[in-house]
């Protein structure tokens, strides 16, 4: 006899995505939510550039689609072999989120500059999170940039 419960393979997807690193859920999500409603995978919404040196900073950069946009404030930037200091955007538009409250946005492109405190980084390792206007949010991404 063979007995299907509806919805466990959703609940078993679900709990691979919970437990899973940052891109693999991210990937299961795009599969899960991408393909079928016109949204656009994860990766394809903020395209993120090479981390770059600048002197004592790093620039990191992403290419957002339109009709898509990047929190401010969700953006993080650790690294293993040095000290960094608190991100410094450029530009950002203010923006009332329903779940967030006041805070702000990019559009088009993000900009970020992180002062270099201590020691020469060689990986960095980025968070961030955006949404598409029509009302999908993505979840937090992490990813792991080499600095050239």
């Amino acid at each position: 006899m063979d007995i299907r419960l509806p919805g466990l393979s959703l609940l078993m997807a679900l709990a691979v995505a919970l437990l899973a690193p940052a891109p693999a859920a991210a990937d299961l999500w795009d599969r899960l939510s991408g393909s079928d409603d016109g949204f656009l995978p994860v990766d394809e919404a903020f395209r993120i550039q090479p981390a770059e040196r600048h002197g004592d900073r790093l620039r990191l950069a992403w290419r957002i689609e339109p009709e898509h946009y990047l929190y401010q404030h969700a953006v993080t930037v650790q690294s293993a072999d040095a000290t960094l200091g608190e991100p410094g955007f450029d530009g950002g538009e203010p923006y009332v989120d329903e779940h967030f409250g006041e805070v702000m946005i990019h559009r088009g492109e993000m900009v970020v500059w992180v002062p270099i405190r201590e020691g020469r980084p060689t990986a960095v390792q980025v968070g961030y999170q955006g949404c598409a206007d029509a009302g999908l949010c993505y979840p937090p991404q992490t990813r792991e940039l080499e600095v050239d």
